[in-house]
């Protein structure tokens, strides 16, 4: 997995026995609470701060799987503050060893770039979607000029952002 990530990203964490030994809790027919979800969980190198992240699209959720690898997606929240933190996965309550990683600003390519003036005196708004979400800031008059000029929709822009939208975008116009 990537020791770098961006707030609203999603990753791919690939490991052994990421979902632990047992189901852990399981008797009779009336219960059943299994345990063997990985749970992504990241601690604040400076603050101490534990966050649980939100994991999804288990390759398995097969117990015991010895050196098989196995992954899971985890996505970080975008009111996650920047910094370093720990990285471990718990499954059935017991953590990993931990990994090192840095959260900063989110990035990807974005599927649309619009560019909305008031009035031609006025700033506007550049919203950028990337990722299933609007990204957007205000933009001044001076950053207008020609941010749109020249760019087609098979255009590649790629895009970063923080917990407050959209930071900047760097565009490349293919040639027509």
């Amino acid at each position: 997995m990537p020791t770098s990530l961006g707030i609203d990203g999603t990753y791919t964490l690939i490991g052994t026995q990421l979902n632990g030994l047992s189901q852990a809790v399981g008797y009779g027919d009336d219960a059943q609470m299994a345990t063997n979800y990985p749970l992504v969980r990241l601690v604040g190198t400076y603050s101490g701060k534990v966050r649980y992240l939100r994991t999804a699209h288990h390759s398995t959720m097969a117990v015991a799987t010895g050196s098989e690898a196995v992954s899971t997606e985890f996505t970080v929240p975008n009111d996650l503050e920047f910094g370093p933190y720990e990285l471990s996965v718990v499954a059935n309550g017991i953590a990993s060893a931990s990994v090192p990683v840095t959260v900063g600003l989110g990035s990807g390519r974005a599927q649309y770039l619009v560019v909305d003036t008031w009035t031609p005196s006025q700033d506007g708004a550049l919203w950028a979607y990337v990722g299933g979400a609007w990204r957007g800031r205000t933009i001044g008059q001076s950053e207008l000029v020609g941010i749109a000029q020249d760019l087609f929709a098979a255009d590649a822009v790629d895009v970063w952002w923080d917990a407050a939208g959209l930071v900047t975008a760097r565009a490349w116009s293919s040639p027509h």
